[in-house]
């Protein structure tokens, strides 16, 4: 299984990714933390990419597929991957596209995630508060 998890920041892409990966028993490769792994290693591309990161500039789209590719052909060769965080622009995703056919590992799905917030009253907030008491509201 090859699945790209899309979504706005803080939306879940990273738990669900872990979540999914478990499950079907293939490896989540989290765009961001490849990066991040990188710039702490000091390599060539990790100097570059700590330096773009500091500045809170975008990676150039040839550094991230320099990065992503090698791991993304390896495990896709393993069975698969949950892959998030990339693309983040429409070119890396026109390009992702043109390798994933070229070397045949074109995506099984991709999943959209809508992040919706949680209110107070709602969601996580609302089973912590405990059973709602008729005609009484939540503190």
């Amino acid at each position: 299984m090859r699945l790209l998890l899309l979504a706005p920041p803080g939306a879940g892409k990273g738990t669900q990714g872990k979540r999914l990966a478990a499950r079907l028993g293939v490896r989540h490769i989290a765009a961001g933390d490849l990066l991040r792994a990188e710039a702490r290693a000091g390599t060539v591309h990790g100097d570059q990419i700590a330096d773009y990161q500091a500045r809170g500039d975008l990676v150039p789209d040839q550094i991230v597929f320099d990065v992503l590719l090698p791991v993304v052909v390896e495990a896709a060769a393993r069975g698969g991957y949950i892959l998030d965080g990339f693309p983040r622009t429409l070119p890396q995703a026109t390009a992702a596209a043109e390798l994933g056919a070229r070397l045949g590992v074109t995506l099984h799905a991709v999943v959209y995630l809508c992040g919706l917030p949680v209110r107070a009253g709602h969601g996580a907030d609302a089973a912590a508060a405990g059973p709602r008491q008729p005609g009484r509201p939540r503190r």
